[in-house]
């Protein structure tokens, strides 16, 4: 097998990259690291309680945790995307949930801001209120319209909101604080 190493560098390599990486991705890369390899598991080691499997990962592992959630939402116990990519649930995967709740929680930082922030506002943004959106409706949990302004960070009351700060610097410029 020859393996050539080329600059993307037109809007046709980008495309072509962005393909292949798809392909990659959604043929191959969640079968690795999946459903099926932690079923394998648990019938390889009898000894693993089936009840306490979880999915977590950060970042681009984070949009992995959203998709194996919509796969197997029965196979965990809950799951935890940690900044996770925005991956939309595949249509045919809803049904999946008919008569299955998926705890999850759902993790960013301000470290995070150019891809889950809107940095200027201090908030999250669009993709990301579409993600809490989703896994609260997929649990049987509907969200109240969004309000930024009576509930920064999130828009919505949220059981505790800590906001912390590191080397003396606020991580959104408030300060380190927690409120409710």
């Amino acid at each position: 097998m020859e393996v050539i190493l080329k600059k993307v560098e037109t809007d046709i390599d980008i495309e072509k990259t962005a393909e292949t990486a798809k392909e990659i991705w959604t043929q191959h890369f969640t079968s690795i690291i999946g459903a099926e390899q932690v079923k394998y598991m648990l019938e390889k080691y009898p000894a693993l309680d089936a009840s306490r499997v979880y999915a977590t990962g950060y970042s681009m592992g984070g949009g992995a945790t959203y998709t194996v959630g919509y796969y197997e939402p029965s196979l965990f116990a809950a799951i935890g995307p940690c900044a996770g990519s925005p991956t939309p649930i595949p249509e045919e995967q809803v049904s999946n949930f008919d008569n299955c709740d998926l705890p999850t929680i759902l993790t960013l930082t301000s470290f995070d801001s150019l891809r889950r922030l809107d940095a200027m506002e201090g908030n999250i943004n669009e993709a990301e209120q579409e993600m809490l959106t989703l896994w609260s409706s997929l649990n049987g949990i509907e969200l109240p319209a969004y309000d930024f302004e009576a509930y920064p960070h999130l828009g919505i009351k949220g059981d505790k909101v800590v906001v912390d700060t590191v080397n003396d610097e606020s991580m959104d410029g408030m300060g380190g604080e927690t409120y409710e």
